[in-house]
């Protein structure tokens, strides 16, 4: 990736950018740094799914397109994000399910076992 120096950017091309997408990347930025994503798949990096995440929220919230794009990127993006808090949602349950302090109920189980075959299809050829 190549770094552009900031004197190389006129001064219009500077308010444009900080007008046209600046709050819309700040907004991006705040959701990866708050939420702290990974993908589930084995192997993924911080550094690429918060490229994702960011890509995919900014394609959920793009007012120059149609409302219709718009719901269709969103529901993509909420999937994103389920399958990459799916490891965080496992490793709780594996928790709570190993602490015989805590109740474990037959709803609690179908949760985790659904989990698991999530994780189990994303991994499944890695």
């Amino acid at each position: 990736m190549a770094d552009i120096p900031l004197e190389g950017i006129a001064d219009e091309q500077k308010v444009y950018l900080r007008n046209a997408v600046g709050s819309a990347l700040t907004n991006a930025l705040v959701v990866v740094a708050k939420e702290r994503y990974l993908q589930s798949q084995l192997g993924a990096t911080a550094s690429e799914t918060s490229l994702r995440v960011m890509a995919a929220h900014l394609r959920a919230n793009n007012p120059e397109r149609s409302d219709i794009y718009r719901a269709k990127k969103k529901d993509e993006y909420d999937e994103f994000v389920q399958s990459c808090t799916l490891r965080k949602r496992l490793a709780e349950l594996i928790a709570r399910r190993q602490d015989l302090k805590q109740s474990w109920k037959a709803d609690d189980e179908k949760e985790y076992v659904k989990l698991c075959k999530q994780f189990d299809s994303l991994n499944k050829n890695k």
